[in-house]
């Protein structure tokens, strides 16, 4: 029986890739091995933004995917050149993705 569970947990636990792309180059770069500036004043959506449907009826549409405001680079001196400019604060992936989680 412990073989079974053994091979049910680790079934569950299927490897995903997960990409990233450069802010300043538009690389595709794994999301590991990037850095992050969160909460620039840099964002790519409207968090709150009217739009219409198709009997041109008034709707908002809130796009919550945009908090934190994530900004990524491949190299640690291209996302402090961004912080510079932009504010925020640099992070790991690991450190980024505790930022998602408690936003």
């Amino acid at each position: 029986m412990k073989d079974r569970e053994e091979s049910e947990e680790s079934h569950d636990q299927e490897k995903v890739s997960v990409f990233a792309t450069d802010y300043a180059t538009g690389k595709t770069i794994e999301a590991a091995q990037v850095f992050y500036v969160e909460g620039s004043n840099v964002h790519h959506c409207d968090p709150q933004r009217m739009m219409r449907n198709e009997t041109g009826g008034i709707y908002t549409m809130d796009w919550h995917r945009c908090d934190p405001s994530l900004v990524a680079f491949g190299s640690r001196e291209a996302a402090a050149v961004f912080q510079t400019q932009h504010s925020g604060r640099i992070m790991s992936f690991a450190e980024a993705k505790e930022a998602v989680k408690t936003h």
